[in-house]
This record gives C-alpha cells, structure tokens and sequence, in this order.
C-alpha cells in the first residue's frame, strides 16, 4: 500500500488530499476542505450555474427558467415549502412584490394558469401545484371602482395553478 506523504491525507477513495501541515488549522483539514468548497462554487458560478437557495442543487440559468429570483433564488421543486416559510416573515408590500414575481414566473416558464374563480378550477388530482396570490387589479382588496373588484369577485385573491403534465 503506498503511504501518503507528509501533510497529505487518503480520503475514503484512496486519493491523497493535501492537508496543510500549519498546526494552527484544524487538525481535521476543515479549513481547507471549506476553501476548497468556496472554489468550486466559484467555478460554478463562471459556467453561470446558480444554486437553490433550499435544496442547495445547482441549476443553468440563462434566462431564468430554473430559479425564481424573489430575495432568494428558488427552484420549482422547493418553492412550496419556501413560500410556506418566507411569506409569513414578510410585509404585506413585500408580499404582494414577492407574488407578483412567483406568479410571471409560474406562468412564463412552468405552463401555470392564472384562476379567478371556482368553477373554472381544474379537478384536484390534475394539479401538481396551486397557490393562492393577491388580485393584481385590486391590490388584494376586493374592491375597485367602488364597487367590488370584477376579476376576483371580490375575494382579492386569484389562484396560480400548475397542471400535473400527464393531464395538459
């Protein structure tokens, strides 16, 4: 078995991983792993690869497709559970900034449908996703011209539904 040189450590596919010998890092190369890391992110990020900000994958993002940029970069994959999270944490201008966004993003790059009313909402087993956002036209208020807002009957909310592929 060859031995490893001094300052070099075998990791578990037996290649050498150099290992600063400066006795005031980490003596489990932590440090240096954690520049390593920050390099390779940097490298990523030249080939314009950008990360998830909740499932830390890393996604192509010319035209913003893959990633939703609202405060953090999202994927669609995790964006239930981060709107779940973040929306709470957020002023109600903040909010509204943010479903504007999650909404063009739904529409322009996943196929989603903006709903305004109930009966035009497709059956439960064809939706892979539904949230629900403020009405544009009314600011989520329910009211416009004073009278109650048209395009949401009032509710001040509209629904953004992805459909499950296989149903298109």
């Amino acid at each position: 078995m060859h031995r490893p040189a001094f300052g070099v450590k075998m990791n578990s596919s037996g290649i050498g991983v150099d290992m600063d010998p400066n006795p005031t890092e980490d003596a489990s190369g932590l440090a240096y792993i954690i520049r390593e890391l920050d390099s390779l992110r940097a490298g990523l990020s030249m080939l314009g690869l950008k990360q998830c900000s909740c499932c830390r994958k890393y996604f192509q993002c010319p035209d913003g497709k893959n990633l939703l940029n609202a405060s953090q970069l999202v994927c669609y994959m995790c964006l239930e559970g981060w709107w779940r999270r973040e929306s709470p944490r957020l002023n109600i201008g903040e909010r509204r900034v943010a479903e504007r966004q999650i909404l063009r993003w739904l529409v322009a790059y996943h196929g989603a449908k903006v709903i305004r009313q109930i009966r035009q909402m497709p059956e439960a087993d064809a939706i892979e996703l539904k949230m629900v956002v403020g009405c544009e036209q009314c600011g989520g208020t329910g009211k416009r011209d004073n009278g109650i807002c048209q395009n949401c009957d009032g509710r001040g909310s509209e629904w953004v539904v992805v459909i499950k592929p296989q149903m298109r």
